[in-house]
This record gives C-alpha cells, structure tokens and sequence, in this order.
C-alpha cells in the first residue's frame, strides 16, 4: 500500500540477510537502503553452503549468521508486542548510543512505529 517500514538498522560490521529467501531461493520480502556511504560484501547463501560442507568453522559462521538473525528478528517481536513507544525508544538509544546520533529522526520513528510528530512528543518527555 506504499507506506514505508524500517525493519533495521545495520550498523559497521555487521551482517544482514533474508532467511525467507535464502531457505525458499526466493527473492527477499524486503530491501536494503544505505543511509550513508557503505561498502557491502555479498555471498550468495548457496555457495556458502556449499563450502561449508566440509568445513566446521564455517558451519559456525553460518550457525552464528542464523542465530543472529533470529534473535533479532525476536527482540523486534518482542518490542512490538510488549514494550511502549517509548520503550522503544528508550532501548533503542541504548542499544545504540552512535547511530541514533547519524540516523534521521523520521527513519527513526519508522523503525518504531510510531509518527514523527509522536517521537518528537517523546523526546520531548524524556528531557
């Protein structure tokens, strides 16, 4: 319907990937937009799988990247489902002191579900 969510924010040094696709080969449900200057390494899922076959060290790789995602993917349930707005918020600026500091505030309200004008109320409330 054209309204824009952020699911998250990917930081240096980290990882992203979509287990939808890389488990169904289809493509990915979401996208990735760069906010700032980036360089990206991309591997295809099927060729890591494939080295790692006979390799226990990237069997470890590949279970800590699953691992990853999944805790991530279930904290941001979890915020969802039990935490307030501003809980939200509040975790989120403490969980990432330096990008909330480079992120925009309108992309921030849409990783939090929330309005811009409702994060402002917020912000506001905490000082």
């Amino acid at each position: 319907d054209g309204k824009e969510l952020i699911k998250s924010f990917i930081a240096e040094g980290g990882v992203f990937g979509s287990l939808y696709s890389q488990l169904t080969g289809k493509g990915a449900t979401y996208s990735a937009i760069a906010l700032e200057d980036v360089e990206v390494d991309t591997l295809s899922y099927s060729i890591m799988e494939a080295l790692s076959k006979n390799n226990p060290d990237l069997q470890n790789v590949l279970l800590s990247f699953f691992q990853q995602l999944a805790l991530s993917k279930e904290t941001r349930e979890y915020e969802f489902l039990c935490l307030s707005a501003q809980d939200r918020y509040q975790s989120f600026c403490d969980q990432n002191i330096d990008l909330v500091k480079r992120i925009k505030q309108a992309d921030l309200a849409l990783y939090l579900g929330i309005t811009p004008v409702a994060l402002s109320r917020l912000k506001h409330r905490e000082a």
